[in-house]
């Protein structure tokens, strides 16, 4: 089995909160799990994580369907079009970073990897999703 992982963090969500207050930033963590379960399937689970902090795990997605569902998660946050006047894109984004293995032994790594990825994506200037290849 193919196991993917992709971590979805929301940008500059500090900044959004001490802006908007916390409330509205209750409600931004809402409309992303919205849009992370629109995409779910029996294979294709999404959970939070903690904070801003989203995950998605995926089971028999191949390379390209983890990096897809990455640039859609990407850009169905964009196409929110929620107000965030603290990021340069004048709306909330989210940075992604995805990977996918083909053994259970390698979980550790799932996350390690993915987690190098999402620090990838936000390097790359947010709004975006970076996949890191390792099989």
């Amino acid at each position: 089995h193919m196991i993917g992982l992709i971590f979805i963090d929301v940008d500059y969500f500090k900044e959004y909160n001490d802006t908007y207050g916390h409330l509205q930033g209750d409600n931004i963590l809402k409309e992303i799990g919205k849009v992370l379960k629109s995409h779910t399937s029996k294979n294709i689970l999404a959970y939070r994580v903690g904070g801003d902090e989203f995950a998605v795990a995926t089971i028999d997605q191949d390379e390209d369907q983890i990096k897809l569902l990455s640039e859609q998660i990407v850009q169905d946050i964009y196409n929110l079009s929620i107000p965030h006047k603290k990021n340069s894109h004048g709306v909330v984004t989210v940075s992604v970073g995805s990977t996918l293995t083909d053994s259970m032994s390698n979980n550790k790594n799932l996350y390690e990897h993915a987690d190098k990825a999402l620090y990838k994506a936000k390097h790359q200037g947010r709004n975006c999703y970076y996949y890191h290849h390792f099989i």
